[in-house]
């Protein structure tokens, strides 16, 4: 089987609205802790702190990375190529070539309405970890994108056993 296939991965909705609930939760058990809890003043006051502080944080990096697309395409043996794409639609790295080469690892995760692909760079050792919800391309981009990933896996893991 040869495997060929190219798309864009958008900003999934399913995972803004989540990190926004989790940064909402994380406001509640600040007040929560803040007003409520049975511990020291100091503790309570650091541990609200602490529950503000994270929900900022999440705030601000998911927001930095929910503008941020990602042109993915699988080529005819397997090998994965992204280039993270800005807002523009233009890569944000300029480099020779279409992006770096990775191969899918064995600790990637494939359900059937998301995708977590851990890669490994064919260069170096560096890794990309890509989350694939079934909101963020289309039905039938997901479908393909699940079938060469499964093939990837399954053939990758038959040649460690031979």
């Amino acid at each position: 089987m040869s495997i060929a296939i190219s798309f864009v991965l958008h900003p999934s909705k399913i995972l803004q609205f989540l990190a926004i609930l989790l940064s909402i939760l994380l406001i509640f058990v600040a007040i929560y802790v803040g007003y409520f809890a049975l511990i020291p003043v100091f503790a309570r006051s650091a541990l609200a702190f602490a529950c503000l502080l994270g929900s900022i944080f999440n705030l601000i990096i998911h927001y930095s990375a929910a503008r941020r697309s990602w042109h993915i395409v699988v080529g005819g043996q397997g090998d994965f190529r992204c280039v993270a794409l800005g807002p523009d639609g233009r890569s944000l790295k300029s480099s020779s070539g279409f992006g770096r080469s990775y191969k899918l690892t064995s600790g990637s995760i494939l359900w059937t309405k998301i995708l977590i692909l851990h890669l490994q760079s064919l260069n170096d050792d560096n890794m990309l970890n890509l989350v694939v919800p079934s909101d963020a391309v289309s039905e039938n981009e997901f479908r393909c994108m699940s079938i060469a990933c499964r093939w990837i896996n399954s053939h990758a893991t038959s040649a460690i056993r031979n």
